[in-house]
């Protein structure tokens, strides 16, 4: 594949935008814009003027809005001015500027065309939402949608008025294609990846694409900022071989690495930018990894430096069953800083239906040496499969109680077009916000949303119990929870803090885990 690059003046303006979002919590990590930075790298190869939007980050706090209709089976599971390491959530929210103050940001930079992502199918309201806001101001200007949540489902949001074009997939394979098809009027017939209109009609890509490894372009985008540390996060792999059964990749076959002089190259042109008196913490989004070990390795290697100290992360997940001692020690000496794994469940009859191998002694193995490290680590289960009952979801808990780690649980959320959720028109009757993990909908049916919610507490009071330092009213806090054998949270009551029972709670899952409880 060989990107259009033009020569000469600038052709067109465009802007990119990553829209407000609403949601419970936003962290900087998950919203690093991988993906925008990429379209906005390969506009301004073709001579493209891209202006970019990062609106979510652009206020410091965020706005504290109603409960959406859509969510309010929620209500009864919010405690007003709960605080503390064992609460649930507490408020929605709306993170960046009003729809229409951002279409007015956007519109004011005069863009011949408009490039909205959006890198979940949960915030395909929020990307409508912004496109209905901008064709209000400026309807003549076409509007782009992509990202992953609109590759998932392309139809979803072509139905609505204020879209007009739809990319799926990787921008490196169908963007430059798009905007030269544009700019000289040839028709978008040989655009890969596009979905369009014709009339009522929406029009299916006649030709579909899929980058090399060779085409991909690596993004190092700085996510913030401390007095001593820099924060990147960067994406060096696309596809994955295997077929986890609610993984976004399961449609995918192959594995796709970006070269390691790219990669160094980006690197150093990014971190260079930078004051270099500062530590480097990289982030990788990708969750395969590990299928490349020997590759990722040479990247550590690579990308440490002499002239700053660098340390290295995983956010989105590492498969614990590629792991070996051996391997988890070199990947620590070459600045692994923590772990974040994943372990799915740890039901057999779970893990074979979802695709995934279990392998206990292993995961215990591997969680022995990082704890003999000292490696601080978050082993993640996923609540709400479609074989989950309250026993196996109990047993999860208790398991990872037992073990030096983190408890993290995933509350499941369906990505349209994985095994089981191939009816689309399940997604067209209900509220894209749904899929969320923080929505705690039962989509699979096997547990209720209050059994769901039970769960996240219950893992919220294991890691309490787990914490090293603890107030005065935290002590207090899991001597009621041990003694009551019932789930109990702190709340701010007039700036004085009490202690409250938690209600709404399933009590056959907290009898479950409690009469089943060593002491923490």
């Amino acid at each position: 594949m060989v990107l259009y690059v033009h020569s000469g003046d600038i052709l067109m303006k465009a802007a990119v935008v990553v829209p407000p979002l609403r949601d419970f919590y936003m962290t900087r990590h998950r919203f690093s814009i991988l993906g925008a930075k990429t379209v906005t790298a390969i506009l301004q190869k073709n001579n493209i003027e891209p202006v970019l939007f990062n609106f979510p980050v652009m206020r410091n706090k965020p706005a504290v809005i109603p409960l959406p209709l859509d969510l309010s089976y929620l209500e009864r599971f919010i405690i007003p001015n709960e605080t503390g390491k064992a609460s649930f959530f507490t408020s929605y929210k709306h993170f960046g500027p009003s729809f229409e103050n951002a279409a007015r940001i956007v519109a004011s930079s005069r863009p011949d065309i408009l490039f909205l992502c959006c890198f979940a199918f949960c915030y395909a309201g929020d990307l409508l939402e912004t496109a209905a806001a901008l064709k209000n101001i400026i309807p003549r200007v076409p509007v782009t949608a992509g990202g992953n949540g609109v590759s998932v489902y392309p139809h979803y949001f072509l139905e609505h008025p204020c879209i007009d074009y739809v990319l799926t997939g990787e921008a490196e394979v169908s963007l430059a294609a798009f905007i030269h098809a544009i700019e000289h009027k040839t028709g978008m017939r040989h655009v890969p990846n596009l979905y369009r209109k014709e009339g009522n009609r929406i029009v299916a890509p006649p030709l579909q694409g899929k980058s090399s490894g060779d085409d991909l372009l690596c993004i190092f985008n700085k996510t913030h900022e401390t007095e001593n540390s820099l924060f990147f996060s960067t994406a060096v792999t696309r596809g994955c071989t295997k077929k986890c059964r609610f993984c976004v990749h399961y449609h995918e076959t192959t594995l796709r690495t970006v070269p390691y002089k790219k990669i160094l190259k980006e690197s150093e042109k990014a971190f260079d930018t930078e004051c270099r008196e500062k530590e480097i913490a990289l982030n990788f989004e990708d969750d395969n990894l590990l299928l490349r070990s020997s590759y990722f390795l040479r990247l550590l290697r690579g990308l440490a430096s002499p002239r700053r100290k660098t340390s290295f992360y995983i956010e989105s997940g590492i498969d614990y069953t590629l792991l070996t001692p051996f391997l988890v020690n070199t990947l620590v000496a070459h600045g692994l800083s923590r772990f974040n794994l994943s372990l799915a469940s740890t039901d057999p009859e779970c893990c074979e239906a979802e695709g995934r191998s279990l392998d206990l002694p292993r995961y215990e193995t591997i969680i022995g040496v990082l704890n003999g490290l000292d490696i601080p680590s978050v082993t993640y289960f996923i609540c709400g499969l479609e074989n989950d009952t309250k026993e196996s979801v109990a047993e999860s808990l208790l398991y990872l109680a037992r073990q030096p780690t983190v408890c993290g649980i995933s509350l499941f959320y369906p990505v349209p077009g994985l095994p089981g959720f191939e009816n689309m028109n399940r997604f067209m009757t209900r509220s894209p916000a749904l899929t969320a993990g923080s929505s705690a909908y039962p989509w699979n049916g096997s547990l209720s949303t209050s059994t769901l919610i039970t769960a996240f507490r219950l893992s919220r009071y294991i890691n309490a119990a787990k914490a090293l330092v603890r107030t005065d009213i935290e002590r207090e806090l899991l001597l009621r929870i041990a003694g009551k054998k019932r789930l109990h949270t702190i709340v701010n009551d007039k700036k004085k803090k009490r202690i409250v029972e938690v209600p709404e709670m399933d009590t056959e899952l907290e009898n479950i885990f409690f009469s089943r409880l060593a002491t923490l």
